[in-house]
């Protein structure tokens, strides 16, 4: 079954298999498009490229091994908008039950018959299907190969469409908003999100009658005492999808997040949601008899984000100080090797020395002997997930870098340069190592 069977991850645990024959041909990818030099994937097939939410894609995946994997592959597959908003995701495991990868023969074919279900409230229109491998990137560049041709087709009476799926994470309401638009419920994200962070929720509309004119959603985290933290204005459901476009009747997800900022009290809030015309006005929101003009809803904690104030073991200590801000504890440093591509593995151990509110970006350079740059990595850091103005003084984080290493890079000896910088001036922060000041502001590191 799971060989010759579309199979689709589907409500909690699970699983729908689906049998289906195709006379749609293949298409071929030129070049092939591999990951890490053992697995490729050479043509796919939407089976079924079009569906009503509720419903699953089906797409046919084959692949050809170019040596032994060490371990299993898990296939990443992302369903996305135009805008590269990611409506669904699934991940399946290549081969599994009826081609064990200890089995897997160098230019064996493997076909992945995958489907992917269409979430209700998914608005209708054209969408691409992304396929990566967990744990890999193509060796194409980027994160992902993109399958374009995907549909989701509008609800109608001949092709109706299932409501969202009531359970332990969704809560039914019904607050109109104006005379035309009920919120008929809503799915927070997760029950607690921390400082720095996004919160996330989805709303699920109906409209009742056509709507003439494009509303805007105010959204904004409350705590307690009704005290606004952060509000964003957004559109409905999606840009592309206005809501004059919408069809009486039809369910619309709607999935929104809002920047919970670096500072904000630990605690409980609530999402606070309201429509906006085009001339200005709030709509007037009835719920349970009483009328205002916006809707709290949910209930989540705010926590303060979980810290580190010890390094442990470093392979390559040091004592750098940038500034007055940040102190370089050392590094840990190697290099990962493929035959196409290598790449340098840095982790970096930084301390605090003090709270501040700017957002230092790091630069890792890597230079060869004969100073030619031959790759390089500027992000904050984690990866632009954890800026310094939400670090805390004493603080220590472990900063890890991936940086691919140009194609032409042959054998020899390489540095690392790296340090911080403001991004809007380009201005480095001074490094200060011994009581002496580094030249060009930057720790050198061999690789």
């Amino acid at each position: 079954l799971n060989e010759h069977a579309y199979v689709t991850p589907s409500y909690k645990d699970l699983t729908l298999y689906t049998v289906r024959n195709s006379l749609a041909a293949f298409t071929p990818l030129d070049p092939l498009v591999s990951w890490d030099d053992a697995i490729a994937l050479e043509s796919v097939r939407l089976t079924q490229s079009q569906a009503v939410p509720g419903e699953p894609l089906l797409l046919d995946l084959n692949w050809q091994v170019l040596r032994a994997p060490q371990g299993g592959r898990s296939v990443w597959l992302e369903l996305a908008d135009r805008d590269g908003g990611v409506w669904q995701s699934s991940e399946l495991v290549l081969g599994e039950f009826f081609a064990p990868p200890d089995q897997w023969q160098v230019n064996q074919r493997i076909t992945l018959r995958a489907g992917l279900l269409i979430p209700p409230g998914t608005p209708p229109g054209e969408f691409d299907v992304r396929v990566n491998v967990v744990g890999s990137s193509p060796s194409t560049g980027g994160d992902y190969v993109t399958i374009p041709g995907a549909k989701v087709l509008p609800c109608s009476d001949k092709m109706p469409c299932s409501p969202p799926l009531e359970g332990d994470d969704l809560t039914p309401l019904q607050a109109t908003f104006g005379n035309s638009l009920t919120l008929a419920g809503y799915q927070p994200g997760g029950l607690e999100f921390f400082q720095g962070k996004h919160a996330l929720v989805t709303f699920y509309w109906r409209p009742a009658r056509p709507l003439t004119d494009d509303v805007k959603e105010r959204l904004a985290l409350v705590d307690r005492s009704g005290h606004v933290i952060a509000q964003a204005e957004v559109s409905p459901v999606a840009a592309w999808f206005p809501s004059s476009q919408w069809t009486p009747g039809q369910w619309l997800a709607d999935p929104q997040v809002i920047p919970i900022p670096a500072k904000a009290p630990p605690g409980d809030y609530a999402f606070r949601v309201s429509l906006v015309a085009p001339d200005g006005r709030t709509l007037p929101v009835t719920a349970g008899g009483a009328s205002k003009d916006y809707l709290d809803v949910g209930h989540i904690r705010i926590s303060e984000r979980p810290r580190q104030f010890r390094a442990g073991p470093i392979l390559h200590p040091l004592k750098v100080e940038f500034g007055d801000k940040v102190r370089l504890l050392g590094y840990d440093v190697k290099v990962n090797s493929s035959a196409n591509q290598s790449e340098v593995a840095l982790t970096l151990y930084w301390q605090a020395m003090r709270e501040m509110d700017e957002y230092y970006t790091v630069f890792t350079h890597v230079v060869s002997a004969d100073g030619t740059l031959v790759g390089q990595k500027d992000s904050w850091p984690r990866g632009g997930d954890y800026p310094t103005n939400l670090w805390k003084c004493g603080e220590v984080v472990k900063d890890e870098y991936l940086i691919p290493l140009a194609v032409d890079a042959g054998p020899g000896a390489y540095r690392v340069e790296l340090g911080l910088y403001v991004l809007a001036t380009g201005q480095r922060l001074s490094a200060i190592a011994s009581g002496t000041q580094l030249k060009d502001d930057m720790v050198i590191v061999p690789v």
